[in-house]
């Protein structure tokens, strides 16, 4: 294995919602202020696709499990 694969493997990658995702190229993801922003569904793009200042910078209730999570960017 070469230092590029390495270096690939050992970053962790987590939605805009804070739950971490095992293969990243399999979410949702848009670019916001410059930055690439994953989502653990589609529904919950949608609901920052409503409001994305409101989603980033607030709580959202998280809509896989109703939890409330803050959202930190």
């Amino acid at each position: 294995m070469d230092a590029s694969s390495n270096r690939h493997s050992s970053k962790e990658y987590y939605s805009a919602c804070g739950d971490k995702l095992d293969v990243p190229w399999r979410y949702p993801m848009v670019t916001y202020k410059g930055r690439q922003v994953l989502f653990c569904s589609v529904d919950c793009l949608k609901q920052f696709q409503k409001d994305p200042d409101g989603f980033m910078s607030g709580e959202v209730i998280h809509i896989n499990s109703n939890k409330r999570t803050k959202v930190c960017p």
